[in-house]
């Protein structure tokens, strides 16, 4: 794919979302080299005693925005994470 002309924006269906917060982790390692969540851009809880996701996701992330699929997004199994037009 090539490099977005434009800013990218995210979009995530919580339905879909698994809480696996693979997310986080590519979004780490994208800015800083290594995995750590808690410099990730996205933040992804889970209610163990319900199962219910909260995401809190920046609708676009100036750090990858012009990339043609976000880190975030590849490493999204579920396909939860999309890049919005």
């Amino acid at each position: 794919m090539e490099p977005k002309t434009k800013e990218t924006f995210l979009k995530i269906d919580t339905a879909l979302c698994n809480g696996c917060r693979a997310c986080e982790l590519a979004c780490s390692f994208y800015l800083k080299g290594f995995c750590d969540p808690t410099i990730s851009k996205i933040k992804i809880t889970r209610d163990n005693e319900t199962g219910e996701v909260f995401c809190d996701i920046p609708s676009s992330c100036p750090e990858c925005s012009y990339e043609a699929e976000p880190p975030c997004v590849a490493a999204c199994a579920t396909g939860a994470l999309i890049v919005k037009e």
